[in-house]
């Protein structure tokens, strides 16, 4: 019993996905690209990668000034 549910649970997802997917490429093909949208989310993405590379360089730092002491 619980496997059909399990099955009916995961094609209700996939439906969504599918769904979701083609909403998007029918906009995309209607409407053209976003590129201010993609700019601000390729912004977004580099300032947490930077935040977190600074964030370990500073670790990093810092254990070899300890260890240096």
């Amino acid at each position: 019993m619980w496997i059909w549910i399990m099955v009916l649970a995961l094609f209700i997802v996939l439906l969504l996905v599918v769904e979701g997917v083609g909403y998007y490429l029918f906009n995309q093909y209607l409407y053209g690209p976003n590129y201010a949208k993609q700019l601000k989310w390729r912004k977004r993405v580099m300032t947490i990668i930077i935040f977190f590379k600074k964030n370990q360089q500073t670790e990093m730092y810092e254990a070899k000034k300890e260890k240096s002491s």
